[in-house]
């Protein structure tokens, strides 16, 4: 099967009372990956799978990781049409 997804950004936060508190560099500051605004088009197809691959390491795996539930509950509203 081929799937394609397209993620836009809509905002972008930051919270340094967490990041001092969790992160390993406390002062990292806001996520280099993404503005608000970028476009990201995610192909899954026979001889492209930037679902696995997370667009060969351009796409954060958090942010992913963040956004899965969204992305199942699209794919199964599309499957069920």
């Amino acid at each position: 099967m081929q799937y394609e997804c397209k993620i836009t950004v809509l905002e972008t936060k930051v919270f340094p009372e967490l990041q001092e508190k969790y992160l390993a560099d406390p002062k990292s500051g806001p996520c280099p990956c993404f503005k608000a605004g970028d476009t990201f088009v995610l192909k899954r197809t026979p001889e492209q799978d930037d679902f696995y691959h997370l667009m060969d390491g351009k796409f954060c795996g958090e942010a992913w990781e963040n956004g899965r539930r969204q992305r199942l509950t699209a794919s199964k509203v599309y499957i069920c049409k």
